[in-house]
């Protein structure tokens, strides 16, 4: 697909073509948040160099094109800016189906940095991710997606957009302490609805990938790109 801008949104994919089990792995949705990013790429590199044998993964390295650039070109101009939408100002992590709700009239630093776009997909960036996973041939199963992120040492998962946690609750629970055993620093699990309480994410890439797509979904926010 295309960005707003009309730069090309990249996928890589490595593994065994005929497998019907499939890994989903986002990045660069949130462009200030480059230690995602880089997380990301490394990630790649490693799957490249030993492609699994039992699967196919699917890499969306830089979801926000357009917003990195702005970001880049922020410092390279010596700005300081807190980038979290793409060019038509919108928050690609409220713009996925599952529990979107349409912006209410407000202002204020929360609403210029949260608003989650006009309608579920609305914006070319998220709708061509959605796309490419709704292109998956019949039998294909989703089995875990993976959303790089940056800043506050926290493993997320479903709802963001609700209180109450879903069903598998204790499995994504389980997977993302089986992430955070992983990583030398400290690191807490939560659902992500429940990390400020009382404050909903609705519209995040997790619910949908988990709801939709039936994918043990886990966001990560990571302090080091080197993890």
């Amino acid at each position: 697909g295309e960005s707003v801008e009309g730069a090309p949104l990249v996928t890589v994919e490595v593994g065994a073509q005929d497998a019907t089990q499939v890994t989903i792995i986002l990045a660069g949705i949130h462009p200030i948040e480059w230690i995602g990013i880089r997380t990301g790429l490394a990630l790649l590199e490693r799957l490249v160099a030993n492609p699994p044998s039992d699967r196919r993964v699917l890499v969306f390295p830089m979801v926000n094109v357009d917003g990195f650039r702005r970001v880049e070109t922020d410092l390279r101009e010596g700005r300081r800016r807190w980038v979290r939408t793409n060019s038509r100002g919108v928050d690609l992590n409220r713009n996925w189906p599952t529990h979107f709700r349409a912006p209410r009239r407000f202002t204020g630093l929360f609403a210029a940095h949260h608003h989650g776009g006009a309608a579920p997909r609305s914006e070319p960036e998220v709708d061509a991710v959605c796309a490419t996973l709704d292109a998956l041939p019949s039998g294909t199963r989703m089995d875990v997606a993976l959303s790089l992120h940056s800043i506050g040492r926290k493993i997320l998962f479903s709802y963001g957009g609700r209180w109450k946690p879903p069903e598998q609750a204790p499995r994504l629970r389980m997977l993302g302490g089986a992430v955070r055993d992983r990583i030398p620093e400290r690191y807490r699990v939560v659902q992500a609805s429940h990390w400020v309480p009382g404050s909903f994410a609705r519209g995040m890439e997790i619910d949908h990938l988990h709801d939709h797509y039936g994918a043990d979904a886990l966001l990560l926010q990571s302090n080091n790109f080197s993890l």
